[in-house]
């Protein structure tokens, strides 16, 4: 599985990328703020592996404010692309897992330079449409994606944003997730995903949300049930 999925894997094109658009938050998708390592329940071992694997390691630390002259306006967070080679609209086969499930906690983390973030999002499981036997499932599990935007104790906004792989996944909102397992770090990184809005899927990611705009996909505004079902005769067709 592992080498199949290596043809999948995210190439970051670009570090050094400053991206116009700046942190927001609303009522409903506040910024979250920074984890305190002594209220981080993770395993350290595990948070060194997630936190070593998304780290840019150039930079200044995203600690340090930036220097802005007055009345100057702050600068836009640094961020990078990432590139994305093809995949199936719906990746059953090179999945280990997929799942529909609700985000309940979004929360970002300083990689190990602490010159960029990476986010963790838990997934309630709604439904289980493919699972792994190297992965125990539970009602819950962790996907990890890099990026971010976190509020510092003072009260200041941090971020690394990314483009190349669509928007960040909300708090309450629904998704159809095609995930990869990673044992070394206990969590779960996203080959493709789709956002579920009234019971059907909407394009989350660029390629599609490209097609869906040219009308050149099938699955867009497609039920969702249809498609669960599909996938699920899929995995097993006795089934």
């Amino acid at each position: 599985m592992l080498r199949r999925l290596l043809g999948y894997v995210s190439i970051i094109a670009a570090t050094t990328l400053l991206i116009a658009a700046q942190p927001s938050e609303t009522e409903a998708h506040p910024i979250s703020t920074l984890l305190p390592e002594s209220t981080d329940t993770t395993d350290k071992k595990i948070r060194a592996a997630r936190a070593k694997f998304f780290d840019i390691g150039s930079g200044t630390s995203l600690l340090i404010p930036p220097r802005i002259p007055p009345g100057a306006p702050p600068p836009p967070p640094p961020g990078s692309i990432v590139c994305l080679l093809p995949l199936p609209e719906l990746p059953i086969d090179e999945s280990d897992v997929v799942v529909v499930g609700e985000v309940s906690t979004v929360q970002p983390f300083l990689t190990s330079s602490q010159t960029s973030l990476y986010t963790e999002y838990t997934i309630q499981i709604s439904e289980m449409v493919k699972s792994s036997a190297s992965a125990a499932m539970k009602n819950s599990l962790i996907v990890l994606r890099r990026g971010g935007t976190a509020r510092l104790d003072t009260g200041r906004v941090i971020a690394w944003n990314v483009h190349g792989e669509g928007d960040h996944y909300l708090r309450g909102e629904t998704y159809l997730f095609f995930l990869t397992y990673r044992p070394e770090q206990e969590g779960y990184h996203v080959l493709k995903v789709w956002r579920v809005k009234d019971g059907v899927l909407k394009a989350a990611y660029p390629n599609e949300i490209y097609k869906a705009s040219q009308f050149l996909t099938r699955n867009e505004n497609r039920s969702l049930a249809e498609v669960v079902q599909t996938l699920k005769d899929r995995v097993d067709p006795l089934l």
